[in-house]
């Protein structure tokens, strides 16, 4: 019998995208899946994120490996993300996600995230002066 991927998570009572991160399971290599061994702790949207990570390439699937203990230990998919590109790539951007940007005084007035800067909620902004500054500075960056 035929099924469909939808009808199928209807009919267990997920959702569509909570099936597809079981299903990816399956698909990690087996080699990381041995060197974690006991799954219990894993996370489906885990394996997703490991899945997809080792879709990279070796230095990906090496990494993942690596922190086999992490991910045996329920490691988010967040912080296995991050432990993998700073393994792989030094450090990078990744690694730099929530860093607070304070003031001298030590008024916390932003931090960095995924997308770019968030500045807190209390903090007047104005675009267009913040506009002018990054421009001015990426225009200096750019000519060095």
């Amino acid at each position: 019998m035929n099924i469909t991927l939808t009808r199928l998570a209807d009919s267990i009572g997920c959702s569509r995208a909570k099936l597809d991160n079981y299903l990816t399971f399956e698909k990690v290599p087996t080699a990381i899946w041995e060197a974690v061994g006991n799954l219990s702790r894993v996370s489906s949207r885990s394996a997703a994120t490991i899945y997809s990570l080792s879709k990279k390439g070796k230095d990906y699937t090496d990494a993942l490996i690596e922190f086999a203990d992490e991910i045996r230990k329920g490691a988010g998919c967040k912080k296995l993300e991050n432990m993998v590109m700073h393994a792989v790539n030094g450090n990078t951007e990744a690694i730099e996600f929530r860093q607070t940007i304070v003031l001298p005084s030590g008024q916390p007035i932003a931090k960095w995230t995924k997308n770019g800067i968030q500045f807190a909620k209390d903090v007047p902004i104005n675009q267009n002066e913040v506009a002018n500054i990054l421009i001015k500075y990426f225009q200096k960056e750019f000519k060095s």
